[in-house]
């Protein structure tokens, strides 16, 4: 699940709401920029606002952010006196084993399909898969075996798991934007 980094402007003044952007600057490079939600002041608070960003679609890795505000006819630009320290991790995402049957019938191939769910606003899975497969005939355990377009089918000829049990373990190993998982399935 993402999470988000909430930016917050204080201003001196009893005026009007402040409006612009805030981007997060990682040393001289702008990583996020939104649009600042201002509030007006009141009787008892001075004039603010806030931008809250998501990590969902930032890369994982650790920044130095800084936060600058572009300003607007009212209230003149600033970046923040320090940087924050942050780390964001690759996202968790279920890996989903998929059997092309739910019943183990002799003489018959099976097709197992497995997909590491995407998360909203990040690329497609990509990386590896291993799959192991166990039944009353032993282990078969595949080599890694690359997603393509965010999915591997992994096929077992007939009569190479015995009824009336199998068990699918697969291994995800993650990559840039999504850390390594697994997910199971079992045929009866």
């Amino acid at each position: 699940d993402p999470s988000s980094i909430q930016v917050y402007l204080s201003t001196d003044s009893v005026g009007v709401a402040p409006t612009g952007t805030v981007t997060l600057m990682n040393g001289s490079t702008a990583v996020v920029s939104g649009p600042l939600v201002g509030v007006a002041a009141t009787s008892t608070a001075d004039a603010s606002g806030a931008v809250t960003f998501s990590t969902a679609t930032t890369p994982p890795g650790t920044y130095n952010f800084t936060a600058v505000y572009s300003g607007d006819s009212n209230y003149a630009g600033s970046t923040a006196p320090s940087t924050v320290p942050v780390t964001i991790f690759p996202a968790h995402t279920p890996v989903v084993v998929t059997p092309s049957a739910t019943v183990m019938l002799a003489n018959q191939p099976l097709q197992v399909t497995v997909t590491p769910t995407p998360v909203k606003g990040l690329p497609i899975p990509t990386g590896t898969v291993t799959m192991s497969a166990s039944s009353d005939a032993g282990q078969i355990t595949s080599p890694p075996t690359s997603l393509n377009n965010g999915t591997v089918t992994f096929n077992y000829p007939a009569n190479s798991l015995s009824p009336p049990t199998s068990y699918f373990y697969a291994s995800y190993s993650g990559d840039a934007d999504y850390a390594p998982n697994t997910g199971n399935a079992t045929v009866t």
